[in-house]
């Protein structure tokens, strides 16, 4: 597990192997119900809300610690224009308290100050037991590729990238193949 200290704060990488049991899927097309609400009646509100969700099982082969542990993580496909998916550096970028973003100098440089994205999804240890749950959003092109590796190949493995900051553990990374990731 590699370390970094940030500030006051040290963030913990860890690179996870999973072996893939089951897994259930979901696809559905429905009115939005922000079309209905009147909350959000905006001519950008999107009449239709098309999506996937889809739900891993497996058995963690790497690392040594976590072997064995069960991971339950669900994974929601998602429409491209949902600002969360199309997020860039400026949306990271610091503000002052007037709004103004925030620069610092490097070798007689300015350079924006950003934030580090949290990650894709979270991920959590079900308390006193080795089971953990996990979710993240991703495109809906990528989720229908992933459901396709699902129903045709086996074993599959999945992938994990997490980074933990604070107590709170986050999914920087996932993926699914069909070569243990232990072994890369």
């Amino acid at each position: 597990m590699a370390r970094r200290k940030t500030g006051n704060s040290i963030e913990q990488y860890a690179f996870l192997a999973i072996r893939i049991e089951t897994y259930s899927a979901d696809i559905s097309a429905r009115i939005n119900h922000k079309a209905r609400d009147k909350r959000y009646r905006d001519d950008d509100v999107c009449i239709y809300d098309y999506g996937s969700r889809f739900e891993i099982e497996g058995v963690c082969t790497y690392p040594n610690e976590r072997a064995g542990d069960k991971y339950h993580i669900t994974v929601y496909g998602r429409q491209p224009g949902e600002r969360d998916l199309e997020a860039t550096l400026s949306d990271y970028a610091v503000r002052d308290e007037e709004g103004a973003r925030k620069y610092r100098k490097v070798r007689g440089q300015y350079i924006p100050v950003y934030q580090d994205p949290y990650g894709l999804g979270l991920l959590q240890k079900e308390r006193g037991g080795k089971t953990w749950h996990g979710w993240l959003s991703i495109p809906e092109q990528i989720a229908t590729q992933m459901l396709t590796l699902l129903t045709t190949v086996r074993p599959l493995y999945m992938d994990i990238h997490e980074r933990k900051f604070g107590r709170t553990r986050w999914i920087n990374g996932f993926g699914l193949q069909t070569t243990d990731p232990a072994e890369d």
